[in-house]
């Protein structure tokens, strides 16, 4: 099933060249062959993070966008026994971990004025991680650390592409790919 509207990945999106303010931003793709992997991989990212950081979920319905934010979520302290359901239909929910996460899920959202109706700019305080699936209509109005995208690849394997769109997502990629290689 496809979106109610296009979206174009934010991974298809170039960045600008430094010298026009951009920056030239790092990348990593990583095979996760299993949901353990995907929990070991949200295990080294949790740490990295702090309050206002933005992440972007992006893969096809089914790919494990919920199930990376569940695995986040117990990384940063949540209890075990309590669920992380898709916000699909809430479209944004807070998730009470150490670190608080404000997930949302824009599949169901038309445009950019739909995210408005959501308080958008009442987020600026929030003082945990905004995690958002299907950011399409949010693109222009926030600009990601980290677009995570997440590729079927089998039955229960994954391949996820994490890019840094800012400064402080390279520096929490570097501190990701460094705990993942056991040299922190």
């Amino acid at each position: 099933m496809s979106p109610p509207h296009p979206r174009q990945p934010l991974s298809d999106r170039t960045s600008k060249p430094a010298a026009e303010g951009g920056l030239e931003g790092i990348h990593t793709t990583v095979e996760l062959p299993t949901e353990a992997s995907t929990q070991d991989w949200a295990r080294a990212l949790a740490p990295q993070l702090k309050g206002g950081d933005v992440l972007f979920l992006e893969g096809p319905l089914g790919a494990g966008k919920t199930a990376l934010v569940r695995f986040l979520a117990r990384s940063l302290g949540l209890d075990e026994d309590e669920p992380v359901p898709s916000p699909s239909y809430t479209l944004l929910q807070e998730i009470p971990s150490d670190l608080p996460i404000l997930h949302g899920d824009f599949y169901r959202l038309a445009g950019e004025a739909d995210v408005d109706t959501l308080g958008v700019d009442d987020w600026n305080g929030f003082p945990g991680v905004l995690v958002v699936e299907w950011p399409g209509p949010l693109i222009a109005r926030r600009t990601p650390d980290l677009v995570l995208t997440l590729e079927i690849t089998g039955e229960t394997s994954r391949r996820l592409c994490a890019t840094a769109q800012s400064v402080r997502g390279q520096e929490i990629l570097r501190h990701v790919n460094l705990a993942r290689s056991g040299n922190t």
